[in-house]
């Protein structure tokens, strides 16, 4: 089932080049799992999308021939043809503008006990990106830019872009939010796309 929030988000323009965002969400799930294998109801979960989409996704992309099925038992799995010629322009593309916050939702999975919220904010969330600056990424938790650095360095890999990133604990993020400062205001009142937590969780937090 799709998530809450997994509609909130303001689409890439780029998305305007596909005939559904389920058609997006799909593919980018093929795209960044291409070593593995998932049957409708696994992709449609994590495309955030229902099963009937996602059959039409994987009927469209099927068509493009960038689809692999292998039939085992009462069940379809699919995958991406990375031997597509245009498979690695299409990841690239799709990593540096349209599934970038994938990228880093996925990226930031193994320190997600530890992440009271993260989002992207300026140039890219406000959809004003050259696909060229740095990624602005916030981040609220017990994390030390140790920790995150080898996370950073992989996702930017991917990315093809530098991640620039501010990390705060949540007693950090509340003392900057109490003084009030410019920059800490425009932050929140500011455009997001959400990578850990929502807009909701602010509040509870006292960062307004």
């Amino acid at each position: 089932m799709p998530s809450k929030h997994s509609r909130s988000i303001k689409p890439h323009p780029l998305t305007h080049l596909f005939a559904s965002r389920s058609l997006t969400d799909v593919l980018g799930v093929l795209l960044l799992h291409p070593d593995r294998e998932l049957y409708q109801r696994e992709l449609a979960g994590e495309a955030g999308c229902t099963v009937l989409q996602a059959q039409r996704a994987l009927r469209r992309i099927e068509k493009a021939r960038l689809l692999i099925k292998r039939r085992s038992g009462n069940r379809v799995y699919y995958r991406i043809a990375e031997q597509h010629p245009g498979f690695e322009d299409l990841r690239s593309l799709w990593a540096q503008s349209i599934g970038l916050a994938s990228l880093l939702r996925a990226a930031l999975r193994p320190l997600r006990d530890r992440i009271t919220a993260a989002f992207i904010f300026g140039p890219v969330a406000a959809g004003a990106d050259t696909a060229s600056g740095d990624v602005d990424i916030l981040l609220i938790g017990d994390v030390s830019l140790r920790q995150f650095s080898r996370i950073r360095t992989s996702a930017g890999r991917q990315i093809g872009r530098d991640l620039s990133t501010l990390i705060y604990s949540p007693a950090q993020f509340r003392a900057k939010a109490r003084r009030g400062t410019r920059f800490v205001r425009e932050l929140l009142a500011g455009p997001k796309i959400w990578l850990v937590g929502s807009e909701e969780q602010l509040p509870p937090l006292d960062l307004r």
